[in-house]
């Protein structure tokens, strides 16, 4: 099971590698799964793909692109995998920041290889590929402190 869930992992980050046109032609992006003008935290002008049916995924673009792939807990796929998967594989992350996914939940941000992810002790909430960067790209453009949490 660990190994199936590695092997959804280096797909999902293969997946960096590859143009917006690659990406519509794999998972069936027609006119009504694509929004135009859009944002990702503080990214604007970003155009995203999503095909729910084919992928459980978000693709971002700018200007054909690949800026991000986001993909949520609502996922059966996600659910493979495990925060404690992800340490493993990934490391030593590069700052465990405060995540709007919940008061239980930080952040575990691998810049240098680009990946984010926010999970409590049992599961991630939601996972995020993008291209290496800094810590502080990062945090400019993806990343956003949460407020508060209150019961």
């Amino acid at each position: 099971m660990a190994d199936d869930a590695l092997e959804l992992l280096k797909s999902w980050l293969s997946l960096r590698e590859l143009s917006a046109q690659e990406i519509q032609k794999r998972y069936s992006i027609s006119e009504r799964h694509i929004t135009c003008d859009t944002s990702y935290m503080r990214l604007t002008g970003l155009t995203r793909f999503r095909n729910w049916d084919a992928h459980p995924g978000q693709f971002y673009f700018r200007d054909g692109q690949f800026i991000l792939f986001y993909v949520e807990d609502t996922s059966d796929e996600l659910q493979q995998l495990t925060p404690q998967l992800l340490r493993d594989y990934l490391g030593k992350p590069g700052a465990v920041l405060r995540s709007r996914a919940g008061k239980d939940h930080n952040q575990y941000v691998y810049p240098d290889k680009g990946v984010a992810f926010s999970a409590n002790a049992r599961q991630v909430g939601y996972l995020e590929i993008f291209l290496p960067t800094s810590l502080e790209a990062y945090k400019s453009q993806f990343y956003f402190e949460p407020s508060a949490f209150i019961r």
